[in-house]
């Protein structure tokens, strides 16, 4: 037999080279097989796996998922009712239209009651000719105990105001607060009860001729 009567079993054919591509693959220093660059397979990762959350984040999640299937359930209907009982307080103090006083730096006051007895001289800073001092004392007609302090208030014919401090006067100035901000609270254990609206401030001002105090010098 000719070997051209014989046909091949397999037929081999040549196949063209695959180009590489610089983006996709990179050569290694090792090898020459192509290698992905690890930028491509750390972005898919960090693509696929879920951010991790806080549990602050996780909680504030869940309050606006509750929050908003309420809101879908109610239609924004839903109201909240408190009941608190308050006790029947009668105070003057609306009537008696309490105003408010800008406390100058040259105008001191002592909080504690003056008591001969258990009086004790301590280092406050206080002038003595501009602090204002009180005391308690027996009414010689009623015998009751009345406050007494070395401050007092004038109104003077024209309705102007001064505030005698020992041997200082002090000139009130006032004026209107509108709208009312300040109010005038009664504090209790848990709350605050509301009094009176307070809509005037007074501001004191020296006056070199009355007054003969280091203030004004």
């Amino acid at each position: 037999m000719s070997n051209d009567s014989i046909e091949p079993k397999y037929q081999v054919t040549k196949k063209a080279p695959m180009r590489r591509s610089r983006a996709a693959c990179h050569k290694s220093s090792d090898s020459d097989d192509c290698v992905k660059p690890p930028t491509a397979s750390i972005a898919t990762k960090s693509a696929e796996l879920p951010k991790k959350m806080s549990a602050a984040q996780r909680a504030r999640n869940h309050y606006h998922e509750i929050c908003g299937q309420f809101r879908l359930e109610l239609k924004q209907k839903l109201n909240c009712e408190y009941f608190v009982e308050l006790p029947a307080i009668r105070n003057s103090l609306a009537k008696a239209q309490p105003k408010c006083l800008r406390i100058p730096k040259f105008l001191q006051f002592e909080e504690q009651a003056y008591d001969p007895e258990t009086y004790q001289s301590k280092p406050t800073g206080h002038k003595p000719n501009t602090t204002v001092r009180w005391c308690h004392s027996k009414d010689t007609a009623s015998g009751k105990l009345i406050a007494q302090s070395n401050a007092f208030l004038v109104t003077w014919e024209d309705k102007t105001q001064t505030l005698h401090v020992g041997d200082e006067v002090f000139e009130l100035d006032s004026r209107k607060l509108e709208p009312v901000k300040n109010h005038w609270y009664l504090r209790f254990d848990a709350y605050y009860q509301r009094l009176c609206g307070i809509n005037e401030q007074i501001t004191l001002r020296t006056q070199p001729e009355l007054s003969q105090s280091e203030v004004n010098k």
